[in-house]
């Protein structure tokens, strides 16, 4: 028996809900589904998994979707007839993700204007990371955040003291996945 990979998706950062491109799946009786979540941030984030079949009307129809992620952690079925997930397989399939969550948010403690700044709080940033700041309505991006009030932006910035702060590219998750199967 040989051993065929349908779709493998590398460890890739993933910021918005998504979908892998379909594939085939019509010469097997079953998959080996495997989802790996290396980090998941954002405030109450949630990454939900969904394996989908498409009908013969040509809508995708989900036949595996285990309870949503919170935390890192790895998903991992089998699906076809007698597996674990018992549903019968069409031509194409695909795996799609959503995300629940929002922005992580604090607020300027110290306006300056400087390429420093002083935040209620650093939790959940990291280097690369875009902030917004709501008064001055500009966006910089984290060269490191040195401690759990401290940010070093790639730029200067003119803050303004209890200033709303937002970072955009959360709720997101390193996201790795393969189906295979055996023919």
């Amino acid at each position: 028996m040989n051993q065929y990979t349908c779709i493998a998706l590398e460890s890739v950062n993933y910021s918005s809900n998504g979908q892998t491109s379909a594939f085939k799946t019509d010469k097997f009786s079953y998959l080996a589904v495997d989802v790996n979540v290396s980090r998941l941030r954002g405030n109450t984030p949630t990454i939900a998994i969904f394996f989908e079949r498409q009908g013969a009307d040509g809508n995708w129809y989900p036949i595996w979707s285990p309870t949503a992620l919170s935390a890192s952690g790895s998903l991992s079925t089998t699906i076809g007839s007698g597996q674990a997930t018992n549903q019968a397989l069409t031509d194409l399939a695909r795996v799609r993700w959503a995300f629940t969550g929002t922005n992580i948010a604090t607020t300027v403690t110290t306006g300056a204007n400087s390429a420093t700044q002083v935040l209620g709080s650093t939790a959940g940033m990291v280097a690369g990371d875009v902030l917004h700041f709501a008064t001055a309505n500009a966006d910089r991006t984290i060269q490191s955040v040195t401690d759990s009030t401290h940010v070093v932006l790639t730029q200067a910035i003119n803050s303004t003291t209890t200033e709303a702060v937002t970072v955009k590219n959360t709720p997101d998750a390193t996201l790795s996945l393969s189906v295979q199967s055996r023919a």
